[in-house]
């Protein structure tokens, strides 16, 4: 039911205007209202987070009004890498798109909504970005935006303010994605009476995949080192994929035990299942797995190599350069994605594989969900999934 729901919505998606890129005849900007710089989220967001969460919802934003998507991150937060990453200032000269109006849920709880285009009170003028964008460093351009393009330099600039990002889009906005139930999300946006968590994630994976997979592009260097990272091909025997997050596990979230997962690896061992993909951001999962873990579970384990692990409880990205926490963040990601199977908890990093994968969402387990499917449950899909690769 959910991959029939998603096929819908990618068929319908293909009318959304797109950039010049399509065989139009028409200038980048000509088919829409306006540009929305997107901006990387709030300052202590991690690669998932900026790169797939925040920009899905700005993705969403732009496309109920008709603005062209444009990703420029200034230099800030924990995406920027000053070693690495650009320090130069570019100005360019657009019409000044004023602000993009609140809407309110829950009463008083303001979320973006409506761009004031007035046309009578636009203005030309000269905007200034930081750095190169941070974005093409790791994935291709959404479109062909460039500052002089001319059928761009006459429409309106628009950008969502810090507070319209954070709590706006992703504690208060309905249609808005998200990894988990946030605590300071507004009450409405809840799963509803009687909802399961796997149905209410549903809802919000089956959206954001439709963004994800038709504009989320590796740089070719990047897809290189995921290839490398987990090389699995289509029609290869199914992988299953563990994401454990350790370190910095937060915001109301438990560290799962590795004892937790270790009975569904056992069960996707026993069905015949040859690769076992790990993610995790702490050194101590090896070491258990490999100390208490049966060799039949360890000699089929692929990681990937040399990547940096959190001995304690910080945040990987508070302990080594942006860029390579960047870096090895997508790469597991994308890694995980070409899995058909995936163990996990609540986390960004999950939840973007998902989206990459849209299957994954029915051949996953989360084991945060106190409702989670048990042993015997995921020993069927497992089955399925062996199956249904067999005969295709």
């Amino acid at each position: 039911m959910l991959l029939i729901k998603f096929l819908i919505i990618s068929i319908v998606s293909i009318t959304i205007p797109q950039s010049s890129s399509y065989p139009y005849g028409i200038g980048t900007c000509d088919s829409y209202d306006g540009v929305l710089r997107f901006q990387p989220g709030d300052s202590g967001a991690g690669a998932a987070s900026a790169f797939f969460l925040y920009v899905v919802n700005q993705l969403i934003h732009a496309d109920k009004y008709n603005l062209l998507p444009w990703i420029h991150f200034d230099y800030y937060g924990q995406v920027y890498d000053p070693d690495v990453h650009s320090i130069s200032i570019n100005s360019f000269m657009m019409l000044d798109g004023g602000v993009v109006s609140d809407d309110f849920i829950d009463g008083n709880r303001p979320y973006p909504a409506v761009p004031m285009l007035d046309s009578n009170k636009m203005i030309e003028k000269t905007f200034i970005v930081k750095g190169s964008g941070i974005w093409d460093q790791y994935f291709l351009p959404l479109n062909n935006f460039t500052f002089n393009d001319p059928s761009c330099k006459s429409k309106p600039y628009l950008f969502l303010s810090g507070s319209q990002l954070l709590p706006g889009i992703h504690y208060n906005a309905p249609w808005a994605v998200r990894a988990w139930q946030y605590g300071n999300m507004a009450q409405s946006n809840f799963q509803k009476r009687g909802q399961k968590l796997h149905d209410y994630m549903g809802d919000m994976r089956i959206r954001a995949a439709g963004y994800v997979q038709k504009h989320f592009k590796l740089q070719p260097w990047l897809q290189e080192k995921v290839d490398a990272t987990n090389p699995m091909n289509p029609g290869d025997p199914p992988c299953l994929a563990i994401h454990i997050r350790w370190s910095d596990k937060a915001a109301g979230r438990k560290k799962v035990p590795l004892e937790a997962f270790l009975p569904y690896a056992e069960a996707y061992v026993k069905q015949g299942g040859k690769s076992i993909f790990i993610a995790t951001d702490q050194t101590q999962v090896f070491d258990i797995i490999n100390k208490d873990w049966p060799s039949s579970i360890t000699s089929i384990i692929g990681k990937q190599q040399g990547t940096f692990l959190s001995k304690d409880n910080r945040a990987v990205f508070n302990q080594v350069s942006h860029h390579r926490s960047n870096t090895e963040a997508i790469t597991e990601i994308y890694a995980m994605a070409k899995c058909n199977l995936l163990l996990h908890g609540f986390s960004a990093m999950a939840e973007a594989a998902i989206y990459l994968n849209i299957g994954l969402h029915d051949h996953s387990i989360n084991m945060d969900d106190p409702e989670h499917p048990g042993v015997d449950v995921f020993q069927t899909m497992v089955k399925d999934v062996l199956k249904f690769r067999n005969v295709a």
